[in-house]
């Protein structure tokens, strides 16, 4: 984001593999690979509100697809540090085994050179581009680039501060409301297209080149330009605390929206077995319930999903299971079991936490991709969480001995230890209240 008002910086490199021969080569030449990735930091103020939970999982996620391209060399923007999450470029080097370089960028939002300083200090942020390479890494420069226009004058915010805060209400009331509506158009709920609206509320980078384009034609004066610069500014810092807060507000705006004319769903049986989420795992566990014939419900917050499933017959309902009225009038205090499987992290726990409150002693079953997402769902309420990374190496590690002629009962033995054993490992992580196996 800062990075639109930072005088950027080129990182030349020169690498080389040690001991590698001036020798001509015979042979076809060998193919260098180069990519380059824009690291999000999840916004200036991260060094100071944020939790980085979802940093080690995407540099997780950066290195496995990297690794899978054969990159040699990797030009990386928006890396960061803070005190809190180090150095990022340094952190994925380590998981590649590359070697690194890292050329912070002071912040240039004020002439002075000591108050760029001193909001980098404030801010506990720094942020630059960064070489990650596969070879030693033996000289390298940092060029500033040209500046781009005037730059910030933080007096307009004393000046004409009326102006600048009408403005800054315009622009959020008004792309909040024209990206929420798109999302309505396109069949989603209220507590989507709140969330959509307000991390979109920002004003992009671009509009910086607009507004230098429009002062140097004299289109636009210099406390107009100052003015849609300060209010532009202001939205982008504002971004990482609008959208942590849009996951809140979206609770409130979903519980209170106008109810639906619609007819109101069957009264749901007791005993039943909630399943949240109607996916490739939804559609399968309903069928596999089916076919026990054990009494369930789904819902779902998609609205494809919702029809795909009717023409189906399978008892399915639109709605959001964060919002604990949908949950009661689905039936989750007379449920059995609740089987939760969305993708969405935070929905997933808040849907847990829900179900955990509504009915203390309830079975609550959930899905996940990684491992390392195990405790937090454990924490929010459920009983037992399933990793699609760990069953999948189980699942290979299992079929690879019995292929390769281990007996069956020893190759399971085996499987379900490890499973056991991992399992035992996350017990600690219980919720308060929550049921003991």
């Amino acid at each position: 984001m800062i990075a639109g008002l930072a005088a950027g910086l080129l990182l030349l490199v020169t690498a080389w593999t040690t001991g590698a021969s001036a020798e001509p080569m015979a042979g076809p030449a060998p193919v260098l690979k180069y990519v380059t990735l824009n690291v999000f930091h999840g916004g200036v103020l991260s060094g100071l509100t944020g939790n980085d939970e979802d940093l080690d999982r995407r540099l997780e996620i950066v290195a496995e697809e990297l690794s899978a391209l054969g990159a040699d060399i990797v030009g990386l923007q928006e890396v960061s540090t803070s005190r809190r999450r180090g150095n990022v470029a340094a952190r994925l080097a380590a998981r590649l085994g590359f070697h690194y370089v890292y050329a912070p960028s002071l912040f240039r939002l004020f002439a002075s050179e000591w108050h760029n300083r001193l909001a980098a200090a404030l801010l506990n942020f720094t942020e630059g581009p960064a070489i990650v390479s596969r070879f030693p890494i033996v000289t390298w420069e940092a060029h500033k680039l040209p500046r781009c226009g005037r730059f910030f004058d933080p007096r307009v915010l004393l000046t004409a501060p009326l102006l600048v805060a009408v403005l800054l209400g315009l622009i959020l009331v008004w792309k909040t409301v024209a990206g929420g509506a798109a999302v309505l158009t396109l069949g989603y709920g209220f507590r989507v297209a709140t969330v959509v609206g307000l991390s979109l509320a920002q004003i992009g980078e671009f509009s910086f080149v607009l507004l230098q384009q429009g002062l140097s034609a004299g289109l636009i004066s210099r406390v107009a330009y100052q003015t849609f610069l300060a209010a532009a500014i202001v939205t982008m810092v504002a971004t990482p605390f609008l959208s942590e807060a849009s996951h809140a507000l979206a609770l409130r705006v979903a519980r209170s929206k106008p109810k639906s004319r619609a007819a109101p769903p069957p009264q749901a049986a007791d005993g039943l077995v909630l399943v949240v989420g109607f996916g490739h795992m939804g559609e399968t566990v309903a069928r596999v319930l089916k076919r026990a014939g054990v009494p369930f419900r789904v819902i779902d917050l998609d609205p494809d999903r919702v029809k795909r499933g009717v023409k189906l017959g399978v008892p399915i309902e639109y709605g959001d299971s964060t919002n604990d009225v949908v949950l009661r009038r689905s039936g989750i205090e007379g449920a059995r079991a609740a089987i939760v499987l969305v993708s969405d992290l935070r929905a997933a726990r808040a849907t847990i936490r829900h179900c955990r409150t509504l009915a203390p002693k309830l079975l609550i079953l959930a899905r996940t991709r990684y491992i390392a997402e195990i405790p937090g769902l454990a924490a929010a309420g459920a009983d037992e969480v399933v990793a699609e990374e760990f069953e999948t190496s189980l699942e290979i590690a299992d079929r690879t001995l019995r292929r390769l002629g281990f007996p069956l009962p020893w190759v399971e033995s085996e499987t379900e230890e490890i499973r056991r054993t991992r399992e035992d490992g996350f017990r600690r992580f219980r919720a308060p209240g929550a049921p003991q196996a």
